[in-house]
């Protein structure tokens, strides 16, 4: 005789990818990409009650780790795409290309 629960168990791991975040208590949103390992466990059980009724339960836990890479870029000095020398040190970029509207 077969039993009348039926239950049912899933599994994930998968690289997880944010593309913005919203820190609710404070309300401060930040527009980066974020991305890193999380993983998914689904588990649950049905018992027949009548006809087409059943008593369902399941849990879900959804766990993730994700970091935004962030390059340090102090002591790296900027290349002009141009040879202007040393004339980008001097003066601003305004100076010769003018300022966006």
């Amino acid at each position: 005789m077969s039993s009348p629960i039926v239950s049912a168990a899933a599994g994930v791991v998968a690289l997880q990818v944010l593309l913005s975040a919203t820190d609710y208590p404070s309300g401060e949103s930040f527009d980066a990409t974020y991305g890193g390992w999380g993983w998914q466990v689904w588990g649950g059980a049905a018992m027949p009650l009548s006809g087409r009724s059943r008593l369902f339960g399941e849990v879900f836990v959804n766990r993730g780790d994700v970091e935004r890479d962030v390059a340090d870029l102090s002591g790296l000095e900027y290349q002009h795409p141009v040879d202007v020398g040393d004339a980008w040190k001097e003066s601003n970029c305004s100076d010769c290309h003018g300022v966006a509207q």
